[in-house]
């Protein structure tokens, strides 16, 4: 009997100890500048020859906040203004696209026009523009078309 009651002693005397390991992870993002860019076609309809015609345009800007842009228009064929050319017949016919934040018309400096500038705040910045011709004059019947370059520096 008294080795029973020995035994049993160790054994709820033996201990069990649990061991922990800790490590530390960090975690690492970078955020670059980012624009998005769309427009609004510049739809002229029917032209009221030998008057004045106008047609409403957007730039729409999205960019990462605190991120400074510049947005150009690119005249296809001169510095301060653009052609709309016949497709079938090649008449031209001139215009010219004003920034209504400003009041002022695109002058190209080089390549590209003076610049809308805005700075992004994560949230669609819309710039209102209007192209306007002040003679339409008296082209041939036909369809015009242009395509101007919008582009978007960040």
């Amino acid at each position: 009997m008294k080795k029973f009651i020995l035994s049993l002693m160790v054994f709820l005397s033996s201990a069990v100890y649990a061991d922990t390991s800790t490590g530390i992870s960090k975690s690492t993002a970078t955020i670059a500048a980012k624009c998005y860019l769309t427009t609004q076609d510049i739809v002229w309809g029917e032209l009221n020859l030998g008057k004045a015609n106008s047609a409403p345009g957007q730039v729409t800007v999205k960019c990462s906040r605190t991120s400074a842009y510049s947005i150009y228009i690119h005249y296809s064929y001169y510095p301060t203004f653009s052609h709309l050319t016949g497709v079938n017949k090649g008449d031209t016919i001139r215009y010219a696209i004003k920034n209504l934040q400003t009041g002022v018309y695109f002058e190209s400096s080089g390549a590209y026009t003076e610049p809308f500038t805005g700075v992004g705040n994560g949230l669609d910045q819309t710039y209102n523009m209007l192209a306007y011709m002040s003679d339409a004059g008296y082209p041939k019947p036909d369809i015009y078309k242009d395509t101007l370059t919008v582009l978007v520096n960040y």
